[in-house]
């Protein structure tokens, strides 16, 4: 397995050790992170999939998965939905992880969820002919047909090329064991995921910086935490079985909300790398 790290924590390292993006991403990859994962927006910003890849190849480190938000729930989504994949190839990106956002009025989770999957058949096939893995993220909206453990058995076992993009905290806030998820999900097929999300929550501030990452079902407050805290999640028992998997692809260290992002990245990378050799 080979480390990763959002966009978003390496602008903060930027900014908070008054260093340029470019000497930020020189400071992880001598953490020992291999890549980062972008939304498509920030490449966009950073001058558009070229110019970014560069600047991150430069550096010598890689992007194993980008992310975007865009619909995917009717026929006319599609071209969008194709559009991502171009640009997850441009950047040289392994996987795309499609986030298509919440339905505007969920007739029944059923029904939402069967069409998404109708689209995510032909786009599917689209990306596997540009030889891009295309995973859906386990979101932490239930107004999202993609949320609950269901949904993934539901789609993994639909839509037989898609891959799921697992992310350890989000299904805390719909009040779901990240645990059973993966339990469950690993077991759908011989690798499910081609992309993973670590990050952790306490019901305890980490330091005197945070607010509150969000709620529980019952409106207790989650509060971010480094990945080599306890926490919520129980990320040896995941990682014990993505092992058990084989599982050879990245996980990307989702510490966005943790202020300062020192100690806790560091922290977090020498945690990963003592358990995933």
């Amino acid at each position: 397995m080979k480390i990763s790290l959002f966009l978003d924590v390496v602008y903060q390292v930027a900014r908070e050790a008054e260093l340029s993006f470019a000497e930020a991403l020189v400071y992880i990859r001598e953490l020992g992170i291999s890549g980062v994962e972008p939304s498509i927006d920030d490449v966009y910003k950073a001058g558009g999939p070229d110019r970014f890849r560069a600047l991150i190849e430069n550096s010598g480190l890689k992007i194993f998965a980008c992310h975007k938000f865009t619909r995917l729930y009717e026929e006319s989504d599609l071209p969008n939905g194709m559009h991502f994949i171009d640009e997850a190839k441009a950047l040289g990106a392994e996987t795309a992880l499609i986030l298509p956002g919440p339905v505007e009025s969920m007739s029944t989770r059923e029904e939402e969820r069967s069409k998404m999957a109708r689209q995510l058949s032909k786009l599917v096939e689209y990306s596997e002919k540009s030889g891009v893995k295309l995973c859906l993220e386990n979101f932490s909206r239930p107004e999202c047909p993609y949320t609950f453990i269901e949904d993934f058995v539901y789609l993994l076992e639909t839509v037989p090329g898609l891959y799921m993009n697992f992310d350890s905290g989000n299904f805390c806030f719909v009040g779901q064991s990240p645990s059973q998820a993966v339990d469950i999900i690993s077991k759908l097929r011989p690798l499910p995921f081609s992309n993973v999300h670590f990050k952790n929550y306490s019901f305890e501030q980490y330091n005197e910086y945070p607010s509150p990452a969000g709620q529980t079902p019952e409106g207790k407050a989650f509060y971010s935490y480094p990945v080599i805290s306890g926490g919520a999640v129980d990320l040896d028992y995941i990682l014990s079985v993505l092992k058990n998997i084989e599982y050879d692809g990245n996980i990307s260290i989702e510490n966005g909300g943790i202020y300062p992002a020192e100690p806790a990245l560091t922290d977090s990378v020498e945690w990963l790398k003592t358990r995933i050799i």
